[in-house]
C-alpha cells in the first residue's frame, strides 16, 4: 500500500467512527432501525489488503464503536467476522479479468453493479452477524426479520450514497 493510500484509509477509519458515534448513534427513526455506516471502512479497503491487517483493523474500528454504544464486543465481533468473510465474497464476485490492481474498490473503478452488489452482500453479512449477537439467540421472529430488513437497508443507502456523492479517484 502507498502512503496516500494509507493516509486515505487512516482519515476514513476515524472519519466513519465518529460519524457513527456522534452522528448516527443520535438518530432514533423507530426502535428497529439501526443505522451502521462503519463498515463502509472494511468495505473500501484496498482488494488486496492481508487479511490479518483487515481482521486487526476491523476489532479496532468495531471495538471502538463498542466503547461508545457501551456494547461490550458486539460491534467487534461483528466487524471482525465481516472482514474474515470479506475476501471469500471478493473471490465470488470477482470480475472476468480479476482485480488487476490493489485499489480501493469503487463504483467508477468496478461499476454500478458489482459495487452494489459487494456492498450489498457485505454489509448483509455484516448486519445478520451483529443481530444474532445481539440477540444472542439462533432462533427467528418476525420482529427480528423486521429489524435485520430495516436496518440493512438504511444502512445500505447511507453507505451506497457517498460513492455518488463524493469524488473518487480511479
Amino acid at each position: 500500500m502507498n502512503s496516500s493510500l494509507t493516509i486515505n484509509n487512516i482519515v476514513r477509519f476515524f472519519a466513519l467512527l465518529f460519524v457513527q458515534v456522534l452522528l448516527l448513534a443520535n438518530v432514533q427513526v423507530s426502535t428497529y432501525i439501526s443505522f451502521f455506516i462503519y463498515p463502509m471502512f472494511l468495505l473500501l479497503l484496498p482488494i488486496r489488503t492481508p487479511r490479518a491487517l483487515q481482521v486487526f483493523l476491523a476489532f479496532l474500528l468495531g471495538l471502538l464503536i463498542d466503547v461508545f454504544y457501551n456494547t461490550p464486543g458486539l460491534h467487534a465481533a461483528a466487524s471482525t467476522f465481516t472482514a474474515y468473510m470479506r475476501d471469500a465474497i471478493l473471490r465470488i464476485i470477482e470480475p472476468r479479468g480479476g482485480y488487476t490492481s490493489d485499489k480501493t474498490p469503487n463504483r467508477r473503478l468496478f461499476g454500478d453493479q458489482w459495487f452494489w452488489q459487494y456492498a450489498a452482500v457485505l454489509l448483509f453479512v455484516h448486519l445478520v452477524a451483529y443481530s444474532f449477537l445481539e440477540e444472542f439467540a439462533f432462533s427467528v421472529s418476525f420482529v427480528f426479520i423486521e429489524r435485520l430488513l430495516l436496518s440493512y437497508i438504511f444502512s445500505l443507502i447511507i453507505v451506497i450514497l457517498p460513492q455518488y456523492i463524493l469524488p473518487a479517484k480511479r
